[in-house]
Protein backbone atom coordinates (compact mmCIF):
# COMPACT_ATOMS: atom_id res chain seq x y z
CA UNK A 1 0.00 0.00 0.00
CA UNK A 2 1.27 3.56 -1.24
CA UNK A 3 0.67 5.57 2.60
CA UNK A 4 1.64 8.73 0.26
CA UNK A 5 -1.51 8.03 -2.55
CA UNK A 6 -4.05 7.26 0.29
CA UNK A 7 -3.40 10.44 1.94
CA UNK A 8 -3.69 12.34 -1.12
CA UNK A 9 -7.55 10.47 -1.39
CA UNK A 10 -7.80 11.20 2.54
CA UNK A 11 -6.65 14.14 3.22
CA UNK A 12 -9.47 16.87 1.86
CA UNK A 13 -11.99 14.49 4.12
CA UNK A 14 -9.68 14.95 7.76
CA UNK A 15 -8.54 17.31 10.39
CA UNK A 16 -5.90 14.86 11.26
CA UNK A 17 -1.85 16.08 9.96
CA UNK A 18 -0.03 13.50 8.32
CA UNK A 19 1.99 12.24 11.08
CA UNK A 20 -1.20 11.57 13.34
CA UNK A 21 -2.81 9.81 9.71
CA UNK A 22 0.53 7.69 9.71
CA UNK A 23 -0.40 6.58 13.35
CA UNK A 24 -3.44 5.89 12.23
CA UNK A 25 -1.99 2.94 9.68
CA UNK A 26 0.62 2.05 12.28
CA UNK A 27 -1.89 1.14 15.00
CA UNK A 28 -4.33 -1.23 11.93
CA UNK A 29 -1.18 -2.71 10.91
CA UNK A 30 -0.44 -3.32 14.27
CA UNK A 31 -3.20 -4.99 15.26
CA UNK A 32 -3.38 -7.27 12.28
CA UNK A 33 -0.45 -8.76 13.06
CA UNK A 34 -1.49 -9.03 16.66
CA UNK A 35 -4.51 -11.01 15.52
CA UNK A 36 -3.24 -12.45 12.47
CA UNK A 37 -5.59 -10.42 10.70
CA UNK A 38 -4.94 -9.95 6.36
CA UNK A 39 -4.37 -5.99 6.95
CA UNK A 40 -3.91 -5.46 3.21
CA UNK A 41 -7.69 -6.33 2.98
CA UNK A 42 -9.04 -3.66 5.03
CA UNK A 43 -10.19 -0.65 3.20
CA UNK A 44 -8.72 2.34 4.89
CA UNK A 45 -10.55 5.06 2.42
CA UNK A 46 -14.37 3.98 2.86
CA UNK A 47 -13.84 1.64 6.30
CA UNK A 48 -13.28 4.51 8.37
CA UNK A 49 -14.96 7.85 9.28
CA UNK A 50 -11.83 9.90 8.96
CA UNK A 51 -13.84 13.54 10.18
CA UNK A 52 -13.44 11.73 13.35
CA UNK A 53 -11.07 13.09 15.64
CA UNK A 54 -7.80 11.43 16.44
CA UNK A 55 -8.45 9.68 19.65
CA UNK A 56 -12.44 9.05 18.51
CA UNK A 57 -10.65 7.47 15.32
CA UNK A 58 -8.33 5.86 17.37
CA UNK A 59 -10.83 3.87 19.31
CA UNK A 60 -13.36 3.37 16.64
CA UNK A 61 -10.49 1.55 14.75
CA UNK A 62 -10.13 -0.48 18.00
CA UNK A 63 -13.47 -1.75 18.46
CA UNK A 64 -13.84 -2.41 14.77
CA UNK A 65 -10.87 -4.66 14.51
CA UNK A 66 -11.60 -6.52 17.52
CA UNK A 67 -15.19 -7.23 15.91
CA UNK A 68 -13.25 -8.52 12.65
CA UNK A 69 -11.20 -10.68 15.00
CA UNK A 70 -13.98 -12.28 16.38
CA UNK A 71 -14.81 -13.36 12.91
CA UNK A 72 -11.97 -14.88 12.07
CA UNK A 73 -11.85 -16.48 15.12
CA UNK A 74 -15.49 -18.02 14.32
CA UNK A 75 -13.85 -19.05 11.01
CA UNK A 76 -11.04 -20.46 12.71
CA UNK A 77 -13.56 -22.72 14.72
CA UNK A 78 -15.99 -23.94 12.19
CA UNK A 79 -18.37 -21.63 14.11
CA UNK A 80 -20.51 -20.28 11.21
CA UNK A 81 -23.04 -17.89 11.07
CA UNK A 82 -25.77 -16.47 9.03
CA UNK A 83 -26.00 -12.61 9.25
CA UNK A 84 -28.30 -12.15 5.88
CA UNK A 85 -30.56 -10.82 7.60
CA UNK A 86 -28.73 -8.71 9.58
CA UNK A 87 -27.32 -7.19 6.96
CA UNK A 88 -30.22 -6.71 4.97
CA UNK A 89 -31.81 -4.82 8.06
CA UNK A 90 -28.70 -2.85 8.66
CA UNK A 91 -28.51 -2.12 4.41
CA UNK A 92 -32.34 -0.97 5.12
CA UNK A 93 -31.57 1.39 8.21
CA UNK A 94 -28.40 2.76 7.58
CA UNK A 95 -29.96 5.33 4.94
CA UNK A 96 -32.55 6.89 7.58
CA UNK A 97 -29.98 6.79 10.41
CA UNK A 98 -26.26 7.90 8.53
CA UNK A 99 -26.94 11.55 9.29
CA UNK A 100 -27.34 11.00 12.95
CA UNK A 101 -24.47 8.91 13.61
CA UNK A 102 -20.47 9.24 13.62
CA UNK A 103 -20.06 6.04 12.87
CA UNK A 104 -18.64 4.19 9.53
CA UNK A 105 -20.77 2.06 7.44
CA UNK A 106 -19.12 -0.64 8.84
CA UNK A 107 -19.13 -0.06 12.67
CA UNK A 108 -23.25 0.63 11.42
CA UNK A 109 -23.46 -3.02 10.72
CA UNK A 110 -21.09 -4.44 13.32
CA UNK A 111 -23.86 -2.87 15.89
CA UNK A 112 -26.60 -4.29 13.69
CA UNK A 113 -24.42 -7.79 13.92
CA UNK A 114 -24.30 -7.31 17.63
CA UNK A 115 -28.09 -6.64 18.13
CA UNK A 116 -28.93 -9.81 16.22
CA UNK A 117 -26.22 -12.22 18.03
CA UNK A 118 -28.02 -11.09 21.40
CA UNK A 119 -31.21 -11.86 19.84
CA UNK A 120 -30.12 -15.60 18.89
CA UNK A 121 -28.71 -16.23 21.78
CA UNK A 122 -31.63 -14.93 24.34
CA UNK A 123 -34.44 -16.42 22.39
CA UNK A 124 -36.05 -12.39 21.00
CA UNK A 125 -37.50 -11.69 17.89
CA UNK A 126 -34.92 -9.79 16.03
CA UNK A 127 -37.29 -7.77 14.20
CA UNK A 128 -39.21 -6.60 17.16
CA UNK A 129 -36.10 -4.40 18.51
CA UNK A 130 -36.48 -0.86 17.09
CA UNK A 131 -33.18 -0.13 16.38
CA UNK A 132 -33.99 3.56 15.12
CA UNK A 133 -34.77 4.64 19.05
CA UNK A 134 -31.37 3.96 19.66
CA UNK A 135 -29.07 6.74 20.70
CA UNK A 136 -26.89 6.53 17.52
CA UNK A 137 -24.84 9.93 18.60
CA UNK A 138 -22.78 7.40 21.10
CA UNK A 139 -19.81 6.53 19.69
CA UNK A 140 -19.33 2.65 18.67
CA UNK A 141 -17.87 1.60 22.31
CA UNK A 142 -20.69 3.52 23.85
CA UNK A 143 -23.44 2.19 21.78
CA UNK A 144 -22.21 -0.95 22.78
CA UNK A 145 -22.19 -0.65 26.44
CA UNK A 146 -25.88 1.06 26.11
CA UNK A 147 -26.86 -2.06 23.81
CA UNK A 148 -25.45 -4.26 26.61
CA UNK A 149 -27.35 -2.65 29.18
CA UNK A 150 -30.79 -2.51 27.45
CA UNK A 151 -31.11 -5.83 24.95
CA UNK A 152 -28.03 -7.73 26.27
CA UNK A 153 -29.99 -7.90 30.06
CA UNK A 154 -31.76 -10.98 28.64
CA UNK A 155 -28.90 -12.93 28.72
CA UNK A 156 -28.57 -12.47 32.57
CA UNK A 157 -32.19 -14.79 33.18
CA UNK A 158 -34.33 -17.28 31.86
CA UNK A 159 -37.61 -14.73 30.89
CA UNK A 160 -40.98 -16.30 30.56
CA UNK A 161 -42.84 -16.63 27.08
CA UNK A 162 -45.35 -13.98 28.72
CA UNK A 163 -42.73 -11.53 29.30
CA UNK A 164 -40.76 -11.87 26.13
CA UNK A 165 -44.29 -11.34 24.37
CA UNK A 166 -45.02 -8.59 26.35
CA UNK A 167 -41.69 -7.09 25.38
CA UNK A 168 -41.44 -7.63 21.46
CA UNK A 169 -45.47 -6.44 21.60
CA UNK A 170 -43.78 -3.09 23.45
CA UNK A 171 -41.09 -2.82 20.69
CA UNK A 172 -43.55 -3.23 18.06
CA UNK A 173 -46.03 -0.89 19.25
CA UNK A 174 -42.85 1.20 19.33
CA UNK A 175 -41.79 0.93 15.69
CA UNK A 176 -45.19 1.35 14.47
CA UNK A 177 -45.43 4.70 15.96
CA UNK A 178 -42.36 5.70 14.74
CA UNK A 179 -43.66 4.42 11.07
CA UNK A 180 -46.71 6.27 11.67
CA UNK A 181 -45.40 9.37 12.22
CA UNK A 182 -43.25 9.34 8.96
CA UNK A 183 -46.53 8.23 6.87
CA UNK A 184 -47.79 11.44 8.28
CA UNK A 185 -44.98 12.64 7.44
CA UNK A 186 -45.34 11.87 3.68
CA UNK A 187 -48.47 12.86 3.59
CA UNK A 188 -48.31 16.44 4.23
CA UNK A 189 -44.82 16.59 1.78
CA UNK A 190 -47.62 15.35 -0.93
CA UNK A 191 -50.29 17.73 0.08
CA UNK A 192 -47.49 20.47 0.17
CA UNK A 193 -46.15 20.05 -3.10
CA UNK A 194 -46.62 21.10 -6.52
CA UNK A 195 -44.96 18.05 -7.82
CA UNK A 196 -45.88 14.63 -7.69
CA UNK A 197 -45.29 11.40 -9.54
CA UNK A 198 -46.63 8.09 -9.20
CA UNK A 199 -43.75 6.36 -11.30
CA UNK A 200 -41.66 5.92 -8.25
CA UNK A 201 -43.44 3.56 -6.50
CA UNK A 202 -43.47 1.36 -10.18
CA UNK A 203 -39.30 1.84 -9.99
CA UNK A 204 -38.69 -1.56 -9.71
CA UNK A 205 -41.67 -2.56 -11.82
CA UNK A 206 -39.77 -0.83 -14.79
CA UNK A 207 -36.22 -2.14 -13.77
CA UNK A 208 -37.99 -5.59 -14.19
CA UNK A 209 -39.46 -5.33 -17.33
CA UNK A 210 -36.44 -4.16 -18.81
CA UNK A 211 -34.29 -6.86 -17.61
CA UNK A 212 -36.75 -9.40 -18.65
CA UNK A 213 -37.01 -7.49 -22.73
CA UNK A 214 -33.30 -8.28 -22.45
CA UNK A 215 -33.45 -11.98 -21.33
CA UNK A 216 -32.83 -13.72 -24.12
CA UNK A 217 -32.99 -17.14 -22.13
CA UNK A 218 -36.64 -16.74 -21.31
CA UNK A 219 -39.56 -15.80 -22.81
CA UNK A 220 -42.35 -15.18 -19.94
CA UNK A 221 -43.12 -12.55 -17.10
CA UNK A 222 -45.38 -13.77 -14.79
CA UNK A 223 -46.88 -10.42 -12.46
CA UNK A 224 -48.82 -11.17 -9.54
CA UNK A 225 -50.43 -8.44 -7.81
CA UNK A 226 -53.93 -7.60 -6.30
CA UNK A 227 -56.30 -5.94 -8.52
CA UNK A 228 -56.51 -2.11 -9.09
CA UNK A 229 -52.68 -1.41 -8.08
CA UNK A 230 -51.37 -0.60 -11.94
CA UNK A 231 -50.15 -3.95 -12.88
CA UNK A 232 -51.35 -3.48 -16.37
CA UNK A 233 -51.45 -0.07 -16.84
CA UNK A 234 -48.24 0.59 -15.97
CA UNK A 235 -46.94 -2.20 -17.99
CA UNK A 236 -48.79 -0.64 -21.07
CA UNK A 237 -48.00 2.73 -20.08
CA UNK A 238 -43.71 1.40 -20.11
CA UNK A 239 -44.55 -0.36 -23.43
CA UNK A 240 -45.54 2.84 -25.21
CA UNK A 241 -43.07 5.04 -24.09
CA UNK A 242 -40.22 2.65 -25.33
CA UNK A 243 -42.02 2.82 -28.89
CA UNK A 244 -42.63 -1.42 -28.28
CA UNK A 245 -45.71 -2.56 -30.07
CA UNK A 246 -47.66 -5.42 -28.33
CA UNK A 247 -50.82 -7.23 -28.50
CA UNK A 248 -53.20 -7.29 -25.45
CA UNK A 249 -55.51 -10.40 -24.85
CA UNK A 250 -58.36 -9.50 -22.24
CA UNK A 251 -61.56 -11.38 -22.26
CA UNK A 252 -62.62 -14.54 -23.99
CA UNK A 253 -60.66 -15.93 -26.81
CA UNK A 254 -61.64 -18.89 -29.04
CA UNK A 255 -59.32 -22.15 -29.24
CA UNK A 256 -58.76 -20.87 -32.63
CA UNK A 257 -57.88 -17.38 -32.02
CA UNK A 258 -55.67 -17.70 -29.04
CA UNK A 259 -53.44 -20.28 -31.39
CA UNK A 260 -53.74 -17.54 -34.44
CA UNK A 261 -53.00 -15.42 -32.22
CA UNK A 262 -49.78 -16.66 -30.91
CA UNK A 263 -48.89 -17.97 -34.86
CA UNK A 264 -49.47 -14.29 -36.11
CA UNK A 265 -46.96 -13.29 -33.16
CA UNK A 266 -44.66 -15.77 -33.04
CA UNK A 267 -41.46 -13.46 -33.29
CA UNK A 268 -40.14 -10.41 -32.42
CA UNK A 269 -43.21 -9.82 -30.49
CA UNK A 270 -44.52 -9.02 -27.11
CA UNK A 271 -48.14 -10.47 -25.63
CA UNK A 272 -49.87 -9.01 -22.96
CA UNK A 273 -51.96 -11.64 -21.88
CA UNK A 274 -54.19 -9.60 -18.51
CA UNK A 275 -55.94 -11.94 -16.42
CA UNK A 276 -54.36 -15.52 -17.06
CA UNK A 277 -56.82 -16.95 -14.72
CA UNK A 278 -59.45 -17.14 -17.25
CA UNK A 279 -57.72 -19.13 -19.24
CA UNK A 280 -56.99 -21.70 -16.32
CA UNK A 281 -59.81 -23.53 -16.89
CA UNK A 282 -59.49 -24.12 -20.78
CA UNK A 283 -57.13 -27.49 -21.31
CA UNK A 284 -56.45 -26.02 -25.04
CA UNK A 285 -55.21 -22.46 -24.46
CA UNK A 286 -53.35 -23.79 -20.98
CA UNK A 287 -51.39 -26.04 -23.55
CA UNK A 288 -50.67 -24.10 -26.25
CA UNK A 289 -49.57 -21.26 -23.49
CA UNK A 290 -47.35 -23.66 -21.69
CA UNK A 291 -45.61 -24.75 -24.99
CA UNK A 292 -44.80 -21.36 -25.56
CA UNK A 293 -43.39 -20.85 -22.80
CA UNK A 294 -41.38 -24.17 -22.41
CA UNK A 295 -37.97 -24.30 -23.28
CA UNK A 296 -38.70 -26.00 -26.71
CA UNK A 297 -41.38 -22.86 -27.50
CA UNK A 298 -43.22 -25.27 -29.54
CA UNK A 299 -47.05 -24.73 -30.14
CA UNK A 300 -49.01 -27.80 -31.23
CA UNK A 301 -52.75 -28.08 -31.72
CA UNK A 302 -54.18 -30.62 -33.81
CA UNK A 303 -58.02 -29.71 -34.96
CA UNK A 304 -60.24 -30.88 -37.53
CA UNK A 305 -61.61 -27.54 -38.36
CA UNK A 306 -61.85 -26.38 -41.58
CA UNK A 307 -61.02 -22.86 -39.78
CA UNK A 308 -57.23 -23.88 -39.63
CA UNK A 309 -56.67 -24.70 -42.84
CA UNK A 310 -53.98 -22.11 -43.57
CA UNK A 311 -52.39 -22.41 -40.11
CA UNK A 312 -49.56 -25.00 -39.38
CA UNK A 313 -50.07 -27.81 -36.91
CA UNK A 314 -47.17 -26.76 -35.15
CA UNK A 315 -44.80 -23.87 -34.93
CA UNK A 316 -41.88 -22.24 -32.94
CA UNK A 317 -42.66 -19.53 -30.57
CA UNK A 318 -39.46 -16.71 -29.62
CA UNK A 319 -41.37 -13.65 -28.59
CA UNK A 320 -41.92 -12.17 -25.42
CA UNK A 321 -45.19 -12.70 -23.06
CA UNK A 322 -46.17 -11.03 -20.30
CA UNK A 323 -49.21 -13.27 -17.86
CA UNK A 324 -50.47 -10.75 -15.34
CA UNK A 325 -53.54 -12.42 -12.31
CA UNK A 326 -54.60 -10.95 -9.39
CA UNK A 327 -53.79 -13.73 -7.04
CA UNK A 328 -51.56 -17.09 -7.15
CA UNK A 329 -53.17 -20.37 -6.12
CA UNK A 330 -50.54 -22.92 -4.78
CA UNK A 331 -53.26 -25.44 -5.36
CA UNK A 332 -53.60 -24.83 -9.35
CA UNK A 333 -51.42 -26.88 -11.36
CA UNK A 334 -51.47 -24.52 -14.32
CA UNK A 335 -50.25 -21.46 -12.46
CA UNK A 336 -47.52 -23.37 -10.90
CA UNK A 337 -46.56 -24.97 -14.17
CA UNK A 338 -46.37 -21.11 -15.36
CA UNK A 339 -44.44 -19.67 -12.61
CA UNK A 340 -42.11 -22.39 -13.09
CA UNK A 341 -41.59 -21.60 -17.09
CA UNK A 342 -41.54 -17.69 -16.43
CA UNK A 343 -39.79 -14.91 -14.13
CA UNK A 344 -42.08 -14.74 -11.62
CA UNK A 345 -42.61 -10.73 -10.06
CA UNK A 346 -44.99 -9.86 -7.29
CA UNK A 347 -46.11 -6.49 -7.52
CA UNK A 348 -47.14 -4.92 -4.10
CA UNK A 349 -47.66 -2.20 -1.98
CA UNK A 350 -49.05 -1.58 1.62
CA UNK A 351 -51.62 0.08 3.24
CA UNK A 352 -49.40 3.40 3.31
CA UNK A 353 -48.04 3.73 0.00
CA UNK A 354 -51.79 3.09 -1.62
CA UNK A 355 -53.21 5.68 0.19
CA UNK A 356 -50.15 8.14 -0.55
CA UNK A 357 -50.42 6.96 -4.39
CA UNK A 358 -54.29 8.38 -3.81
CA UNK A 359 -53.36 11.49 -2.53
CA UNK A 360 -51.16 12.14 -5.59
CA UNK A 361 -53.94 11.05 -7.92
CA UNK A 362 -56.58 12.86 -6.35
CA UNK A 363 -53.99 15.85 -6.98
CA UNK A 364 -53.52 15.33 -10.23
CA UNK A 365 -57.73 14.70 -11.31
CA UNK A 366 -58.10 18.09 -8.59
CA UNK A 367 -60.47 15.67 -6.59
CA UNK A 368 -61.04 17.20 -2.99
CA UNK A 369 -58.11 15.71 -0.65
CA UNK A 370 -61.04 15.64 2.16
CA UNK A 371 -61.67 12.47 0.57
CA UNK A 372 -58.85 10.47 0.65
CA UNK A 373 -58.80 11.72 4.28
CA UNK A 374 -61.77 10.21 4.92
CA UNK A 375 -60.18 6.49 2.85
CA UNK A 376 -56.70 7.08 5.43
CA UNK A 377 -59.26 7.23 8.62
CA UNK A 378 -61.40 4.56 7.68
CA UNK A 379 -58.02 2.49 6.77
CA UNK A 380 -56.69 3.22 10.24
CA UNK A 381 -59.09 1.10 11.89
CA UNK A 382 -60.19 -1.09 9.75
CA UNK A 383 -59.15 -4.38 7.03
CA UNK A 384 -60.53 -2.35 3.64
CA UNK A 385 -60.78 -5.19 1.02
CA UNK A 386 -61.18 -2.72 -2.05
CA UNK A 387 -58.32 -0.56 -0.90
CA UNK A 388 -56.90 0.33 -4.35
CA UNK A 389 -56.04 3.08 -6.71
CA UNK A 390 -59.44 2.49 -8.47
CA UNK A 391 -61.46 3.83 -5.21
CA UNK A 392 -60.88 7.22 -5.96
CA UNK A 393 -62.90 7.11 -9.35
CA UNK A 394 -65.88 5.26 -7.09
CA UNK A 395 -66.26 7.76 -4.64
CA UNK A 396 -65.85 11.54 -5.69
CA UNK A 397 -68.90 12.12 -7.06
CA UNK A 398 -70.55 11.13 -3.76
CA UNK A 399 -68.54 14.60 -1.97
CA UNK A 400 -70.97 17.16 -3.42
CA UNK A 401 -73.58 15.11 -1.47
CA UNK A 402 -74.22 16.25 2.30
CA UNK A 403 -74.03 12.72 3.46
CA UNK A 404 -70.97 11.54 1.24
CA UNK A 405 -69.22 9.88 4.46
CA UNK A 406 -72.45 8.16 4.96
CA UNK A 407 -73.07 6.79 1.69
CA UNK A 408 -69.15 5.79 1.53
CA UNK A 409 -69.16 3.96 4.38
CA UNK A 410 -71.90 1.93 2.80
CA UNK A 411 -69.33 1.15 -0.38
CA UNK A 412 -66.10 0.59 1.54
CA UNK A 413 -66.13 -3.25 1.99
CA UNK A 414 -64.43 -4.21 5.39
CA UNK A 415 -63.16 -7.84 5.94
CA UNK A 416 -64.87 -9.03 9.05
CA UNK A 417 -62.78 -11.65 9.68
CA UNK A 418 -59.09 -9.62 9.38
CA UNK A 419 -61.01 -6.77 10.74
CA UNK A 420 -61.17 -8.61 13.78
CA UNK A 421 -57.65 -9.81 13.98
CA UNK A 422 -55.94 -6.91 13.66
CA UNK A 423 -58.22 -5.32 16.44
CA UNK A 424 -56.42 -8.14 17.94
CA UNK A 425 -53.27 -7.64 17.51
CA UNK A 426 -53.62 -3.72 18.37
CA UNK A 427 -55.43 -4.72 21.80
CA UNK A 428 -52.21 -5.47 24.14
CA UNK A 429 -53.45 -9.54 24.92
CA UNK A 430 -51.20 -12.21 24.87
CA UNK A 431 -51.45 -14.24 21.65
CA UNK A 432 -53.39 -17.12 23.60
CA UNK A 433 -55.66 -14.40 24.74
CA UNK A 434 -56.24 -13.19 20.65
CA UNK A 435 -56.08 -16.85 19.63
CA UNK A 436 -59.02 -18.07 21.81
CA UNK A 437 -61.51 -14.82 21.36
CA UNK A 438 -60.78 -15.15 17.55
CA UNK A 439 -62.02 -18.54 17.82
CA UNK A 440 -64.92 -17.59 20.12
CA UNK A 441 -66.24 -14.96 18.34
CA UNK A 442 -65.53 -16.71 14.61
CA UNK A 443 -65.69 -20.27 14.70
CA UNK A 444 -62.68 -20.49 12.92
CA UNK A 445 -59.37 -22.12 13.71
CA UNK A 446 -56.74 -21.17 15.76
CA UNK A 447 -54.42 -22.24 12.11
CA UNK A 448 -56.89 -19.48 10.27
CA UNK A 449 -56.20 -16.92 13.24
CA UNK A 450 -52.08 -16.90 11.96
CA UNK A 451 -52.81 -16.87 8.16
CA UNK A 452 -54.83 -14.00 8.51
CA UNK A 453 -52.52 -12.33 11.31
CA UNK A 454 -49.31 -12.89 8.22
CA UNK A 455 -51.49 -11.29 5.49
CA UNK A 456 -52.24 -8.67 7.75
CA UNK A 457 -48.53 -8.09 8.33
CA UNK A 458 -48.07 -7.33 4.83
CA UNK A 459 -50.67 -4.22 4.43
CA UNK A 460 -49.68 -3.27 7.18
CA UNK A 461 -46.11 -2.95 6.61
CA UNK A 462 -45.32 0.89 7.22
CA UNK A 463 -42.37 1.13 5.64
CA UNK A 464 -40.95 3.80 4.08
CA UNK A 465 -40.79 3.12 0.12
CA UNK A 466 -36.58 3.84 0.14
CA UNK A 467 -36.16 1.68 -2.90
CA UNK A 468 -38.78 3.56 -5.00
CA UNK A 469 -38.15 7.11 -4.23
Amino acid sequence: MNIDELWNRIKDKTKLSFEQFKEIIDLVKKICEENNLDFDSIDFENGFDWTLSFEELKQSIVMSLEYLKKVEEAKETEVKKDYSEAKKRAKYLWNRIKDKTKLTYLEFENIIKYVYDICKNSGLDFDSIDIESFDWSLSYYELISEIDKNIGLFKTREFSEDEIEAYERMATQKEEEYYKEEFEKRIEEIKNSTINELEKYYKNYYEHIEAFLKNQKVNGFFIIGNAGIGKTFNLIKYLKEKGLKFELIKGHYTNLSFYKTLYENRENSILVIDDVITLANDKEKVSLLLGALDDSHMCMWNSTSPLTADLPKSFLFTSKIFVLANEFNEKNDFLKALKDRCIYYELSFSKEEIIEMLYILAKSKNYPLEIVDYIKELSENNVIKNLSLRLLDKLYTYYDNPNWKELVQEIIEIDEAENLVYELMKSGKSVKEQVKEFMEKTGLSRRTYFRIKEKIRGKFSAKVPSVRD
